[in-house]
């Protein structure tokens, strides 16, 4: 098993770099190995969607 360094988490989320070069994204009990470019590519299209999400917490879906 590879030797992981925490790079960010929460009580739900975490960001781990593998020794191996994987990224493992933990989103609760479902973990994404991911290659650093991969990764990078999901950060930018969360990053671009968290701009065009409308303020506030209560969203309502239709």
């Amino acid at each position: 098993m590879c030797k992981r360094i925490r790079l960010a988490g929460n009580g739900l989320f975490t960001i781990d770099l593998c020794e191996c070069g994987a990224v493992h994204l933990t989103i609760g009990f479902t973990t994404l190995r991911l290659a650093p470019s991969a990764y990078r590519e999901l950060a930018y299209l969360l990053d671009q969607g968290l701009l065009k999400l409308p303020p506030g917490d209560d969203l309502t879906l239709h």
